[in-house]
């Protein structure tokens, strides 16, 4: 009798830290043209917990029974912290991060200068000039457009990885 009571009693209790568990479903879509966007990260905020969208833009994703917030983002899109407090199911619609990169200068160890106060020659290639080859790498792209930067394939095959040389090695 007693086995069964405490089988009984460990049931209940396994049953309700189970049920400290809910499972939040939702969508991702751009708010530009409403499109499923795919590979959004999905993140309960202050943990590792999270995944991201499939094709569809669907996700679904384990968190505490206790509200939380997710935080979607997305490279190219603004991140958002959503609070979901009982509900199990949410849309979010991404909207686009208009902050562009204008101008990046490569200088050694990472140190960042304007082109102004450099005391050597910059070179500036448009994204027009890279896509006039046919290649099938940006980096082979670069190849003869760059004074002083050599491109070389590590075995010559279509798709394998290039190495840079600025200079000489």
């Amino acid at each position: 009798m007693k086995k069964i009571l405490l089988s009984l009693w460990l049931t209940v209790v396994v049953s309700v830290a189970c049920a400290q568990q809910r499972t939040v479903t939702g969508k991702v879509s751009s708010s530009d043209d409403g499109s499923a966007l795919p590979g959004v990260n999905v993140l309960e905020k202050g943990t590792t917990n999270g995944t991201v969208t499939d094709s569809n833009g669907q996700f679904s994703l384990s968190i505490p029974s206790n509200g939380g917030i997710l935080v979607i983002s997305f490279i190219g899109f603004q991140t958002q912290e959503i609070a979901l407090g009982e509900r199990t199911s949410i849309e979010v619609s991404l909207t686009t991060d208009v902050t562009q990169l204008s101008e990046v200068v490569v200088t050694a160890l990472g140190v960042e200068r304007e082109t102004k106060t450099l005391g050597f020659s910059v070179k500036e290639i448009k994204n027009q000039e890279l896509t006039v080859g046919r290649t099938t790498n940006v980096v082979n792209a670069l190849s003869g457009k760059i004074a002083g930067v050599r491109v070389a394939g590590t075995n010559g095959m279509t798709g394998s990885a290039s190495a840079i040389f600025i200079r000489g090695y």
